[in-house]
């Protein structure tokens, strides 16, 4: 310790100042403090080196609160990084991805290394530039915007996405936050239901037009059949010699004749 210390005093008196990182110092009251020393030069009137002048200042309260911030930043990273969906952020400029977690690199079969050198022009499936210019333009415009879109994953495979997007400034700089997520199985199941659907109301909408064909057939052979019991009945009345009509050896009826 008195060996840095003489080094860092050595320093002060060759470059004339010194900042020297902050150390851990235990008080009389036992309590400990971070104190950050900047060791300064002092000169003569003839500009000769008398001694170096130290500063101590307690530094205690900002390193609590850069943990604090560092500890929290990690806890977002960690949550960001395990999220099941895409989060990315996008410069406005470029379109490029200044930030992404796991997710959104392997929806799309990229390595991280490999998405970063992408932007949202490389991945679309069916957009053009200035179709991807007109849909940003729009974000910023209206503070953020919700769509469907097709991507193309690394592989050449077209692939269905929920995604929402808005405008951040970060650092001063135009940036978009994206939030994205894979329907393409939503979408597919969504497309058998609706076949299934289409398939069940056309097959109704056949054996409707069948029962209705065939109540059409009875209805007209029941008038038929009404205009033959006619027929038959007239003749059975008409008749010049009796006629009956037995059922078990009973007569059931019989003409005017009988």
């Amino acid at each position: 310790m008195a060996k840095q210390s003489v080094h860092e005093e050595y320093l002060a008196k060759t470059q004339g100042h010194l900042v020297v990182p902050p150390r851990w110092h235990v008080g009389a009251d036992r309590r400990r403090s971070l104190i950050q020393v900047t060791k300064t030069a002092i000169h003569d009137a003839r500009g000769q080196v008398m001694g170096v002048l130290g500063v101590g200042r307690d530094v205690t309260a900002e390193h609590q609160v850069q943990e604090a911030l560092r500890a929290r930043e990690e806890l977002f990273s960690t949550i960001v990084n395990q999220a099941p969906i895409g989060i990315l952020l996008v410069d406005h400029a470029t379109l490029g991805f200044t930030s992404f977690n796991q997710a959104a690199s392997d929806a799309l079969g990229y390595t991280q290394e490999d998405f970063a050198s992408l932007t949202l022009y490389d991945i679309q499936a069916r957009l053009t530039r200035q179709e991807v210019d007109d849909i940003v333009a729009s974000i910023l415009a209206e503070g953020g915007r919700e769509f469907e879109n097709q991507r193309l994953t690394r592989h050449g495979e077209v692939r269905e996405f929920w995604i929402s997007m808005k405008p951040l400034v970060v650092q001063g700089k135009q940036c978009l936050t994206a939030v994205w997520v894979d329907i393409t199985e939503r979408k597919r199941t969504e497309r058998e239901l609706l076949r299934y659907r289409d398939e069940l109301e056309n097959l109704v909408r056949q054996r409707t037009l069948k029962l209705e064909e065939t109540s059409r057939e009875l209805a007209t052979q029941s008038v038929t059949l009404k205009q033959l019991y006619d027929e038959l009945t007239t003749v059975f009345n008409a008749a010049t010699v009796g006629m009956a009509v037995m059922k078990d050896r009973r007569v059931v009826r019989c003409n005017h004749k009988l």
